[in-house]
């Protein structure tokens, strides 16, 4: 009967060496056809909800719930779990650059 620390360095041996035989990635690399643009499709936002860590959502362990009535300004506010009691936050969000994936025209 092999011992458990043989047994243990057979077995990380052999994970070793199956890994050179693993690909993650193909040889081949596909090319991109640029000519094909797919319209940008913007969806009305008006409302966020969210659950998270931090003093954004509240404190430690928290939601945040906001509300957009205009395109760069969110109204938020968010409770929480913060160390011995519970805490809250309330704001508003001003998005200075907008969120997109869009390239101004010209560059490539």
């Amino acid at each position: 009967m092999l011992s458990r620390t043989v047994f243990f360095s057979i077995l990380l041996i052999g994970l070793l060496l199956s890994g050179s035989y693993l690909y993650a990635q193909e040889d081949v690399i596909p090319v991109r056809d640029d000519k094909v643009v797919k319209p940008v499709v913007e969806l009305p936002h008006h409302v966020d909800f969210g659950l998270g860590l931090g003093l954004d959502y509240g404190g430690l362990l928290g939601l945040q719930v906001g509300f957009a009535p205009v395109k760069h300004l969110t109204l938020f506010g968010a409770v929480g779990y913060y160390i011995l009691q519970a805490g809250w936050n309330a704001g508003i969000k001003i998005l200075l650059f907008p969120k997109t994936t869009k390239k101004p025209s010209g560059l490539s």
